[in-house]
């Protein structure tokens, strides 16, 4: 991770400042730039795919927990729901698989596909949830398109 910070500094998305301490204590502070913020807002827009919700739920959320700051609620709303369309879809497609090879699957398998299945169905509430606390305005929610 150390060489990280100065290679986004060498490239002008982010500038870093001494802030005192010595040896192992030393603090670097780095701020992005108006190059990285712009790189940054790319990143937050880039369109989310089936394969994002199937193996990047990471970056998924983490994506999220930088827009609050950096998009307009709206975006924010548009991300959260097509990552709910996509959560939807995984999860109808992960149980027509189960459903047509459940009696062919060990026990154990069929345990873990449904633990999967459960775990992405979690997902699916918390970012409906998460959509109608986004939509909250003053107190008020506001109507879906």
């Amino acid at each position: 991770m150390y060489p990280a910070p100065g290679r986004l500094e060498e490239r002008g998305v982010t500038e870093g400042r001494d802030e005192g301490g010595a040896g192992a204590r030393r603090r670097e502070v780095y701020r992005l730039t108006p190059t990285g913020r712009s790189a940054l807002k790319v990143w937050l827009r880039e369109e989310i795919s089936a394969g994002d919700v199937a193996r990047r739920e990471d970056v998924l959320l983490l994506r999220f927990g930088f827009m609050e700051r950096l998009l307009g609620r709206d975006e924010c709303a548009e991300f959260l729901e097509r990552l709910a369309e996509l959560l939807a879809a995984h999860v109808s497609a992960l149980e027509l698989f189960l459903s047509e090879h459940e009696t062919t699957m060990p026990l154990h398998g069929r345990l873990a596909m449904r633990c999967g299945i459960m775990g992405y169905e979690s997902q699916l509430r918390w970012a409906g949830i998460a959509l109608e606390q986004v939509r909250v305005v003053g107190g008020v929610v506001e109507t879906t398109r």
